[in-house]
């Protein structure tokens, strides 16, 4: 795998020394992040025992977790979060566009996605610095995005269908279906609900027949 990703980023940008230390380094837990994630996922397409790195989600989702475990590590942790000229910041930022090229979905390595959850086919995806809960699952064309500096807090088994949004001061609930090209901007999403239209002309209905536990239970365990 450690010489997968070191050809991928000789093709696009200059490895250095600094960037096979720091894959030597966290290698190993961003895997173990991988496959736990994984493990939660009730997907044919998805095992707990190995990632495909054919597989554009799963190779979506680890370059996701080594860009965001060397971030934890060597720039949070480290206190020099500012210091954009560090060869910690220098790796994640190239992983980071490695996986932009690859994915055509847009996750800087500072957003931090929850212990567990899924993708398909994101391509055409911004998610931005919100606060996720753990389920969450997005697919092409959904942006989570900030209005004023101001993102939205998001709960647990939150899914989003294709080109749906949600900006700004907008706060979602547990258990939320969020349908295809619907906008939440600024608002206060109930938990069990399934949501549609665009602000501020929004429908919500209430979990309708156990609509989201059967979704949920398709695809999380």
């Amino acid at each position: 795998m450690k010489g997968f990703i070191i050809h991928q980023l000789n093709n696009f940008y200059c490895i250095k020394d600094s960037d096979l230390f720091f894959l030597d380094q966290y290698l190993d837990e961003s895997i173990a992040r991988t496959l736990n994630c994984f493990k939660h996922l009730k997907n044919k397409y998805y095992s707990s025992d190995d990632i495909n790195l054919l597989h554009s989600g799963q190779y979506f989702i680890f370059l996701y977790y080594l860009a965001n475990t060397i971030y934890n590590y060597e720039i949070k942790e480290k206190e020099n979060y500012r210091n954009y000229l560090s060869e910690a910041r220098k790796i994640c930022d190239k992983l980071y566009c490695l996986n932009k090229a690859f994915a055509s979905c847009d996750v800087y390595y500072e957003v931090e996605l929850p212990e567990y959850f899924s993708v398909d086919h994101p391509v055409g995806s911004v998610i931005g610095r919100a606060s996720i809960g753990s389920g969450f699952r997005f697919i092409q064309g959904c942006t989570v995005g900030g209005n004023n500096g101001i993102y939205p807090v998001i709960g647990n088994n939150v899914f989003m269908f294709s080109n749906s949004k949600i900006l700004g001061k907008s706060i979602i609930g547990n258990n939320v279906l969020i349908g295809a090209n619907c906008y939440i901007k600024d608002m206060k999403i109930q938990d069990n609900v399934m949501v549609f239209g665009q602000y501020p002309n929004i429908i919500i209905k209430e979990n309708y027949n156990n609509k989201i536990q059967e979704m949920i239970g398709s695809h999380f365990q």
